[in-house]
């Protein structure tokens, strides 16, 4: 079956269009995406030039050519709407690992990964795309069966607003709405019209997809967003073992306020727990380590964080600039400050690479990772290059994971690390969250304990979940 209810009328077309669009890939040296966002820009131009001949046709009384033209465009209008959003997120959303490389892995090694609680992940961003998480999909990293699959017990579901044109890890200028690639997704995913001109409307849809989802899902999904809900899950997971799974929300980027702070409550009423200041550009809260100015918080942004430090937001570091850190660190350690351990808001890096191991500017500096340690937050590292320093190969990708982990360790001790997929972020990563077992086994051959991996795997994450996620 398609991966999608929208895709079923129309399995021919997108059957033809992946054969085509991966032969024109090979045959001119250019990635699978590249190819299918020049088809649409071909495609749209096709729909304005054969709406405006429906319009000529039919006032010049044409019946051939009226009929022919609304044809061409219904055809296009069917392409963007139906199948132009599944080709973007089988390009964007790829595994690099080969088939061949993932060798079976000994019994007893997948019988310890089995054993951890709860395998838990901070960062996937699979809700910005029109798949149904209830079925199993052959692209992208995430899906509720594939969670199963995978024995993850906890996924971690950010919302993604703004999406700058050409993206890049260095420099992005703010978009505008109309050069903001999310409008253009939104539209051609047929999303509610207020999405088109709103990143809260955005944010609001989003979340109510993932509650959608947990409700047609017979039970296996669940949405964490209270203290209750986290305890009922955990018991629930200990008596049925790997058949359900559960997530929670966070925000990549507080563009997504509209520069209104009263959205903040509007989040967190939708199940929001986690917000990240910045993604790839500077916005109205602070500056992005991608950004043009990539300064600190400024005086609405200092406004906006203080407010998530006094609901018991977790604050997400994520792709903030180091003079963003550098404001979030001092505001929550002095709102920390005289409190017991157990009491304190904890900070998180949802997904990162670690500077010291691979130098890139996506990265993360020892200082603020001490700085999250502090918090009593953990460090969660992601898997896909150029955060991480692998050249492609399964093998040399893992042991870049390991590395990062056993990096965080050495500097702050065991407890304040974890893994932050960025799965479904349009990036290419080694694996799916099927093959998580063969980082288990990959941390194991690294010297790393079954209790330490536990720790790294899963313990951490829902630990600090736990904290945020009791106050409310």
């Amino acid at each position: 079956s398609m991966p999608s209810q929208r895709l079923e009328s129309s399995p021919s077309v997108l059957n033809f269009s992946i054969w085509l669009f991966t032969k024109l890939s090979a045959t001119y040296g250019v990635t699978f995406t590249t190819v299918v966002q020049k088809v649409a820009s071909f495609v749209f131009l096709a729909i304005a030039v054969s709406f405006l001949l429906t319009f000529f046709f039919l006032f010049r009384k044409k019946l051939r050519g009226f009929i022919i033209s609304v044809g061409v465009l219904a055809f296009c209008l069917g392409y963007i709407f139906n199948v132009a959003p599944i080709l973007i997120d089988r390009g964007a959303n790829t595994v690099t690992a080969k088939p061949l490389e993932f060798k079976p892995i000994p019994p007893e090694m997948q019988a310890a990964y089995e054993t951890i609680p709860v395998v838990a992940d901070a960062h996937a961003d699979s809700l910005l795309w029109s798949r149904d998480l209830n079925r199993e999909a052959d692209y992208g990293h995430v899906d509720v069966p594939r969670l199963l699959k995978g024995h993850v017990g906890l996924q971690g579901f950010t919302i993604v607003t703004g999406v700058p044109k050409g993206q890049n890890m260095i420099r992005n200028e703010p978009p505008t709405l109309l050069t903001d690639s999310t409008t253009h997704l939104s539209v051609a995913q047929a999303w509610p019209v207020a999405t088109y001109s709103s990143r809260a409307a955005r944010t609001l849809y989003q979340a109510k997809k993932l509650h959608a989802f947990a409700k047609k899902s017979n039970g296996a999904l669940h949405v964490i967003t209270n203290g209750e809900e986290m305890t009922r899950y955990l018991k629930n997971r200990k008596s049925v073992g790997h058949n359900i799974t559960a997530g929670f929300m966070g925000i990549e980027g507080l563009h997504a306020l509209d520069e209104d702070i009263a959205n903040v409550d509007k989040f967190i009423e939708a199940g929001i727990r986690m917000m990240g200041p910045s993604h790839f550009f500077d916005n109205a809260v602070g500056g992005s380590a991608h950004g043009t100015e990539k300064g600190g918080l400024t005086t609405f942004g200092s406004e906006v964080v203080s407010a998530l430090i006094s609901k018991g937001v977790l604050i997400d570091l994520a792709h903030a600039s180091q003079a963003v850190m550098d404001d979030v660190l001092e505001l929550v350690t002095k709102a920390n400050k005289g409190k017991p351990a157990d009491d304190k808001l904890p900070i998180i890096n949802s997904h990162t690479g670690i500077y010291s191991v691979c130098d890139s500017q996506r990265n993360m500096l020892d200082k603020h990772i001490q700085g999250v340690a502090q918090s009593g937050g953990a460090i969660c590292i992601t898997y896909f290059r150029p955060a991480q320093c692998g050249n492609g190969t399964l093998v040399s990708d893992l042991a870049s994971i390991v590395k990062s982990v056993q990096h965080v360790i050495s500097l702050v001790g065991v407890e304040h690390v974890c893994l932050g997929s960025d799965f479904d972020g349009a990036v290419s990563v080694p694996f799916d969250t099927t093959k998580l077992a063969y980082l288990y086994e990959a941390f194991a051959a690294a010297g790393l304990k079954h209790k330490e991996i536990s720790m790294v795997m899963g313990d951490n994450l829902v630990r600090v979940i736990a904290e945020i996620v009791k106050r409310f």
